[in-house]
């Protein structure tokens, strides 16, 4: 017997993997008892696209369509919706080079048997009448579909107001086409995005053939799935994400609420148990998305933020983690276990080492000598599991905190190399530990500083001050009124304050890339290239962040408004990412004719301290947390945490019944969503509706927002 007859698709096999794959799509295997509505069709979808062969593929397609078509009039509404989801999940997939790329049509480990582009294009046609075929057996599951759609695609981001699917959508209404109109019309405009032209997913192919270094990350726990699709690689998330996420979208997480409920008072665990098992969840929920990349490549991991209330406190990070890391293997073990059933050898060969290994990152907040103490420990693998626990350092803004987590970081690796014998190198050529320039952050603070400056030399009679005190945040660019104006100018120089509002913003615009810049020039001279360059640039600003450092630094987060920038920007291979800089010395070359020259130098006229900003070492650890960018940073970490603990704590109340009544609606809504205003009385009703049973929702005596 060949190998091919041995697989799950084998004559002999093929009926009981399409009864597996139909059990699995509608919620009826028992191993995903406990999931959340949608992943289950999310995992059936990856099973198919990534752990089946091209042969397999071809030998599965036609009675797995057959069979679910027969199955789908049995069904009832919510396993159409399922399974109608599963469909297009599907179809998006056939659309998606990048998706594609990672098994179907890779030449590794297939050769000669992946999929043609001919193969491929009757595939998406096949595909979209299969869908719109399921659409007309129950027009109501195909309406529903796409108004979740439409809801989730425009809810996203909403802290940002965009996001790169939003934009585009818009984009397609603004010609007269509706994407969420028909399953058509959606799947046409999803595949647009999908496509090579899109400036990420060609970033993705540049790093795949090896001309770029630069992977894409999604800065969000959201639109993951959307975001692989274009060529993302991994995600990044932190505390204000991961309640950014119920926000958003409070009818998915009322439910998952709901669950951890059940399960802290079968267990006896508090809040804050319940706080970072929703953090679980909404990396999980990432992590859905990656896991075939992880499993296939070792590329794909979800960052996981550390409580910033105890960032100083290294005994309770090396106790806590090994636990957090050891429920999300439990949970993706199981996940794995069925993406791996039945599939061919090549690719249980391939996810061998990684099969039940968690695809995460561990945001460690870089506020002192503990947090480096934390980063090494977890790197070097001492902790009772006896395993490295992959690292993210964050709250690193200025070059000082940046270089010396570097330093913290590998010093942990090369205690693990040392003590194990294994190298520091993963299998994919990239070591698994990143360090965060968090720049945006950065920008804001540095402009709220120079703000500041001025304000200071008007003094506090003058009109001016009054005038630009609401541009103090930093987040109004100086080129931008009022602080743009020649009056202010002049009102400054009068004063013997030197202002150059068109100079100055181009150098603090630009001041968080040139760290980043000489940060990876740092750890490249110290460490080489493959162990020392794993800089990831987030909290972007804009675009320009993005291409000034492209094939420079390795990794690359992007939240849901900086992605949307980039619907207009083709991507440019960058073949020179050290011009203006030496690469030997690390610094920037002196000539007037180097825009990065002019920067540096204007950052150094108008910030005195700035030398210690822009020095490894200039700052000391003790120091950090005396900088505003660090303080402003935690001081909204820690508060998005505990607003965690909080719902965590509204959800036991609200199911002893409490909050019932208009008043009791009124202090839920102000407790959970005050923070959104106008907009917080329906989110908590949202968020109650999905949480509660229907019974009990009624029992609570509520109003509906929406009805006048």
């Amino acid at each position: 017997m060949n190998q091919r007859e041995t697989t799950v698709v084998s004559a002999t096999n093929i009926e009981e993997a399409v009864i597996r794959y139909g059990d699995l799509i509608v919620g009826k295997d028992p191993r995903t008892a406990t999931w959340l509505f949608e992943e289950p069709s999310r995992v059936a979808a990856t099973k198919l696209m990534f752990m089946t062969t091209p042969d397999e593929y071809r030998d599965l397609v036609d009675p797995l369509q057959s069979y679910l078509s027969q199955r789908y009039s049995e069904l009832d509404t919510e396993e159409q919706v399922r399974l109608f989801s599963f469909a297009v999940l599907w179809a998006e997939s056939f659309h998606s080079p990048v998706d594609l790329s990672h098994n179907l049509t890779s030449d590794r480990p297939h050769k000669n048997q992946s999929l043609s582009d001919t193969e491929i294009e009757q595939q998406c046609q096949s595909l979209l009448e299969w869908v719109e075929s399921l659409a007309q057996q129950n027009p109501s599951v195909e309406k529903r579909f796409l108004s979740e759609q439409r809801d989730y695609t425009f809810a996203v981001n909403s802290a940002k107001g965009l996001n790169l699917f939003k934009k585009s959508a818009e984009r397609w209404l603004e010609t007269g086409r509706d994407p969420f109109g028909c399953i058509r019309e959606y799947l046409a405009q999803r595949a647009s995005l999908f496509a090579r032209g899109n400036y990420y997913v060609d970033l993705y192919f540049s790093f795949s053939e090896g001309k770029s270094i630069t992977q894409f990350f999604n800065d969000y726990g959201e639109q993951a799935e959307d975001c692989r699709k274009i060529g993302s690689l991994g995600g990044t998330t932190n505390p204000v994400i991961a309640t950014l996420g119920e926000d958003d979208l409070p009818g998915k997480w009322g439910e998952a609420r709901r669950k951890l409920v059940e399960i802290a008072r079968s267990e006896g665990y508090d809040d804050e148990w319940a706080a970072t098992a929703f953090t679980e969840l909404v990396v999980f929920n990432a992590q859905l998305a990656q896991r075939p990349v992880f499993l296939l490549k070792r590329l794909g991991r979800i960052s996981f933020q550390l409580r910033t209330d105890k960032a100083e406190d290294v005994d309770y990070l090396l106790s806590e983690t090994p636990e957090i890391y050891a429920r999300l293997c439990e949970r993706l073990q199981v996940v794995d276990e069925i993406l791996l059933e039945g599939a061919d050898p090549s690719y249980q060969d391939c996810a061998h080492s990684a099969r039940g290994v968690s695809n995460n990152h561990f945001k460690v907040s870089v506020s002192g000598p503990a947090a480096l103490r934390a980063l090494t420990e977890f790197n070097s693998g001492n902790n009772r599991l006896d395993t490295r626990l992959f690292t993210n350092a964050t709250v690193t803004h200025d070059l000082s905190q940046i270089t010396a987590a570097l330093d913290a970081t590998l010093a942990g690796a090369e205690q693990w190399e040392r003590r194990t014998g294994e190298p520091m190198i993963e299998n994919d050529g990239h070591f698994g530990s990143v360090v965060t320039s968090m720049m945006g952050r950065y920008v804001d603070a540095m402009r709220a500083r120079r703000i500041q400056q001025l304000s200071q030399s008007l003094g506090s009679d003058d009109p001016w001050t009054e005038k630009i005190q609401p541009c103090l945040s930093g987040k109004i660019p100086l080129t931008s009124e009022p602080l743009n104006q020649t009056e202010l100018v002049d009102a400054l120089r009068s004063r013997s304050e030197d202002y150059r509002p068109d100079s100055e913003e181009d150098a603090i615009r630009n001041v968080a890339t040139l760290i980043t810049k000489i940060a990876i020039l740092y750890a490249i001279r110290k460490y080489g290239e493959e162990k020392g360059n794993r800089l990831l640039s987030a909290s972007k600003r804009f675009f320009q962040m993005n291409t000034d450092l492209e094939n420079g630094h390795r990794f690359s987060t992007d939240f849901g408004d900086i992605q949307a920038e980039s619907i207009d920007v083709t991507y440019q291979e960058q073949p020179d990412p050290w011009a203006g800089f030496d690469q030997e010395t690390g610094e920037v070359i002196e000539s007037e004719d180097n825009p990065w020259w002019q920067r540096i130098q204007e950052i150094r006229r108008i910030f005195p301290e700035a030398e210690r900003h822009l020095t490894p070492g200039g700052i000391i650890p003790e120091e950090w947390m005396d900088q505003p960018y660090n303080q402003a940073t935690m001081k909204e970490f820690t508060a998005k945490w505990w607003l965690n603990v909080e719902r965590a704590r509204l959800s036991v109340e609200l199911l002893d019944g409490q909050y019932r009544g208009p008043d009791g609606q009124d202090l839920f809504a102000e407790k959970c969503y005050g923070h959104m205003g106008d907009r917080a009385r329906s989110k908590s009703w949202l968020w109650a509706r999905s949480f509660l049973q229907q019974d009990e929702f009624q029992a609570m005596g509520w109003t509906d927002p929406t009805v006048s």
